[in-house]
């Protein structure tokens, strides 16, 4: 199981190989991961909290996020419409 260290750097590699000139990275955090972890069904241990979340996945960072899901084998191969 791939750790969010491990998610961050993929993300940050795939959008340096979709941007090679940008100039800063893709700006996830964390809990983005969690959330796209939640919306794409990738197993993650349960919320501790009922409020809302502070800071969802922007809708923009999706489709990085789940490349990296599916590059580190978190998702299977057919899901990455």
């Amino acid at each position: 199981m791939a750790t969010y260290q491990d998610i961050l750097a993929k993300c940050k590699e795939l959008y340096a190989k979709q941007h090679p000139g940008a100039l800063r990275g893709p700006g996830i955090k964390t809990c983005h991961i969690a959330h796209a972890k939640e919306l794409l069904g990738v197993p993650k241990k349960p919320r501790t909290t009922t409020r809302p979340r502070k800071y969802p996945c922007p809708p923009e960072k999706l489709p990085l996020i789940r490349q990296a899901f599916l590059a580190l084998g978190l998702l299977p191969p057919g899901s990455g419409q």
